[in-house]
């Protein structure tokens, strides 16, 4: 007993100093900038779209400016015009969801995106961040963009568009979004101190150290699906066909150490409840599997089943 408080003791200091370094960092990272972007800035290229009629297009509703029912190999035509002042090493920087595209700028090809799919990676790459460097000759130049998005839902668009320089819309993107990717951190740190700590328990057979483990598995799963959220992996990592498939999976098994851990705490838990639980997940994850390989629908196109699970 004496070795494993010295051992717990260990770990709370471990997670008190991983908390305060973190804090130290984010709130120095928002206080303090860097002198050579203290005058730098981006020009926001988001609004001002329209269509290839003139019909005005919200860059994150392209499904909604499409006809229904038309098909997905025609392309959504939208475009816009370039800024007059364009600077040497300015470029296009966006994200960009389920859709292929290509760009032209006064009807000359500039970029084009239209990633190679696995069968496992089904449709579509998911989440992807583009930047797409501009000739300064291109000022006050008309860009269209060919769209072909992969789902008819509004799970297909484009965001967080301006024009400016790489590093500025790098430092923009990491105060966006950085903190909400320290908090995802420590999610995950608590669950894997608190797994740590039920495997201490472990040979104890006690109910205590089965819902810590759960607890602690569901925070971890908690933490990395929220990671993904913030497109911080997607950013700097890329694998987005990965990452894509990876946050579907996540949801798909979260529930199964929340009904775990729930089974555990109540007076008289059922192994019942957590045998159909597991067995939902696999016949789930089994079926978007299957599904994916055939070509039939892919992952994002089951999620009716997966929240049904």
């Amino acid at each position: 007993m004496k070795d494993y408080r010295i051992y717990l003791k260990h770990y709370i200091i471990l997670w008190i100093a991983f908390g305060a370094i973190t804090l130290f960092l984010v709130m120095s990272f928002r206080n303090n900038r860097s002198q050579q972007f203290e005058n730098d800035t981006v020009i926001d290229f988001s609004s001002g779209w329209k269509l290839a009629d003139g019909t005005p297009v919200e860059l994150t509703d392209i499904a909604g400016s499409r006809p229904a029912g038309e098909s997905l190999a025609v392309p959504t035509v939208i475009y816009n015009n370039m800024p007059l002042d364009l600077k040497y090493g300015d470029c296009i920087c966006f994200l960009s969801k389920n859709m292929n595209f290509r760009i032209q700028i006064d009807g000359k090809p500039l970029y084009s995106y239209w990633p190679q799919m696995d069968r496992l990676s089904g449709k579509s790459y998911g989440t992807s961040y583009h930047i797409v460097k501009v000739p300064v000759n291109f000022s006050g130049k008309r860009v269209q963009v060919f769209i072909y998005p992969k789902y008819k839902d509004n799970s297909c668009f484009f965001s967080e568009m301006c024009i400016g320089q790489t590093g500025v819309y790098y430092r923009i993107f990491l105060k966006q979004h950085v903190v909400s990717f320290m908090i995802c951190l420590l999610i995950m740190n608590i669950g894997l101190v608190m797994i740590i700590i039920s495997s201490q328990q472990w040979s104890l057979n006690s109910g205590a150290a089965y819902s810590l483990m759960s607890l602690g598995t569901l925070s971890v799963m908690i933490g990395v699906w929220s990671s993904l959220q913030t497109n911080m992996p997607q950013m700097f990592l890329g694998f987005t066909p990965f990452f894509h498939l990876l946050e579907y999976s996540l949801m798909l098994f979260m529930p199964y150490p929340a009904i775990q851990y729930a089974n555990y705490i109540v007076e008289r838990p059922r192994k019942i409840y957590s045998l159909i639980m597991l067995t939902a997940i696999i016949a789930g994850e089994l079926t978007c599997l299957i599904s994916t390989l055939t070509g039939f629908r892919d992952f994002h196109e089951c999620i009716p089943l997966i929240h049904a699970v």
